[in-house]
């Protein structure tokens, strides 16, 4: 049966999870790299957000759908707008 994961908070939580390392040295080397848990990260979020970051690197969402915008009729937000807007968190 076909499936959607539409889960607008995890990219963001994942990205907004890396400002602090990105602010330091200008580098991502991923979240399971950065201490989560010790960055105050709750577990749950913490395992959360790493293991999509697992699904990403072997491919999980090497592809897109149009699904997203038939269910909410909008395109789906560019992470460059994103970037854009919470910028600050990483300069």
């Amino acid at each position: 049966m076909p499936y959607s994961t539409i889960r607008p908070a995890i990219s963001p939580a994942s990205l907004l999870a890396a400002a602090p390392e990105v602010r330091a040295s200008r580098t991502w080397t991923g979240l399971a790299g950065s201490g989560l848990s010790g960055a105050g990260v709750p577990a749950g979020i913490a395992e959360l957000l790493i293991t999509r970051e697992w699904a990403i690197l072997v491919g999980e969402y090497d592809y897109t759908t149009g699904t997203f915008q038939q269910i909410t009729g909008r395109p789906p937000r560019p992470v460059a707008e994103f970037l854009h807007e919470y910028r600050a968190e990483f300069a």
